[in-house]
Order: structure tokens, then C-alpha cells, then sequence
């Protein structure tokens, strides 16, 4: 299990519902939470499968466009399935 803050870099942004782009932001640098939990099961002395859960959750943002406010919540979520090989 780990957690704590988190500090991420975006490329690209959408919107939810994939109709839009809301790539004129210009600070794409964001901070946030990070939480996650896995698994590593053993298969020999050197190999082993693991599986793991990250989610990231950034601090909210308010930004001004004219007389209209939007909200941007960004977050993402990732199951990952991994080989884990240890060199002699």
C-alpha cells in the first residue's frame, strides 16, 4: 500500500464525455494525492507476478473565461499487471 502526494506532468486533457478538447491550459504541472495497492506473488526465486491499483486525484482549479468560471477536476486511475524478473 502506498500514499501521499503526488506531482504530475499533462500532455493532453478531454473532457469527460469526449467532446471536447481543453488543451489551452497552460499550467499542465499538478499536484494531487496519490493512493495505490498491490500484490506481488512469488512464482520462483527469481520471478514473480505482481498486480497493483494507482489512483491519482489532483487539487482542484478554477479558471476565468470572461464572465463564466470552469471547474477542472482531473484525476486517473491505473490496474497494472507486471512480471517482476530479479537479476543475479
Amino acid at each position: 500500500m502506498n500514499f501521499g502526494p503526488t506531482f504530475t506532468y499533462g500532455i493532453s486533457y478531454k473532457t469527460l464525455d469526449g467532446t471536447g478538447n481543453i488543451n489551452d491550459i497552460d499550467d499542465r504541472f499538478y499536484a494531487g494525492l496519490g493512493v495505490g495497492v498491490g500484490y506481488k506473488y512469488p512464482i520462483s526465486e527469481t520471478v514473480s507476478i505482481a498486480a497493483d491499483y494507482q489512483n491519482f486525484t489532483r487539487i482542484p482549479e478554477f479558471i476565468d473565461y470572461g464572465n463564466e468560471t470552469h471547474y477542472y477536476f482531473y484525476g486517473n486511475s491505473a490496474l497494472n499487471i507486471k512480471a517482476i524478473i530479479k537479476l543475479k
